[in-house]
């Protein structure tokens, strides 16, 4: 299942990749993440690996993430190491009013037909995750 959504915010790039270039904060801000703890020292960078727990209705999916893009202050990528199959990718764009922000969420439910099932069931929840998200960046930005 694929998720995207786009904003454009007020604020430029690099205020905007104070949070987002940080892992370890997106429980403050990104809905429905419950935590987002370092599993490796060190500042945020390619190859940082994280605890991710994403609240789907009553269960908590996720597992070890890993930093694949770090383009500092334009791109931050990650893919699940363990866990449900996941993908993950921030895009910040300087607009004329600001910044483009794209946050897009890939992720997969092993077990054949069931899983599918699953992967449709949770994208609406997974939606307003990312949509309420956005919009509390936009709040703290």
């Amino acid at each position: 299942m694929r998720i995207e959504e786009r904003r454009t915010l007020g604020a430029a790039p690099a205020t905007l990749w104070k949070l987002i270039g940080d892992p370890a904060a997106y429980p403050g801000f990104l809905s429905g993440v419950t935590r987002c703890e370092p599993q490796t020292k060190g500042r945020p960078r390619r190859g940082a690996r994280y605890s991710l727990r994403l609240l789907v209705g009553a269960a908590q999916v996720g597992g070890v993430i890993e930093i694949v893009e770090f383009d500092r202050p334009q791109e931050l990528a990650w893919v699940g190491i363990t866990g449900i199959d996941q993908r993950g990718r921030w895009r910040l764009r300087a607009t004329p009013e600001g910044t483009e922000v794209t946050l897009r969420l890939t992720y997969s439910v092993p077990g054949g037909l069931l899983g599918l099932v699953a992967d449709a069931l949770a994208a609406p929840i997974v939606r307003g995750h990312v949509q309420r998200s956005l919009e509390a960046l936009a709040e703290l930005s």
